[in-house]
């Protein structure tokens, strides 16, 4: 399945593919490590907190605002 996510910081937006058992866990209350077996690191992020991998490494940086 295709989640879109859009950053809360920055406004940019991806297509995540998830698998559905995964992201029905994830929905149900699982733990990001526990769940996302198949995603990057910036795409679980993207997925749990709203924030793209940059704006989440450096919520300081102005660029990302």
């Amino acid at each position: 399945m295709i989640v879109m996510a859009t950053c809360r910081a920055c406004g940019d937006s991806v297509a995540i593919s998830v698998l559905i058992e995964e992201y029905e866990d994830f929905a149900d209350g699982g733990v990001r490590h526990g769940v996302f077996t198949t995603l990057s690191e910036a795409e679980s992020e993207m997925l749990i907190s709203g924030e793209c991998g940059l704006c989440f490494d450096d919520p300081f940086d102005e660029e990302n605002d």
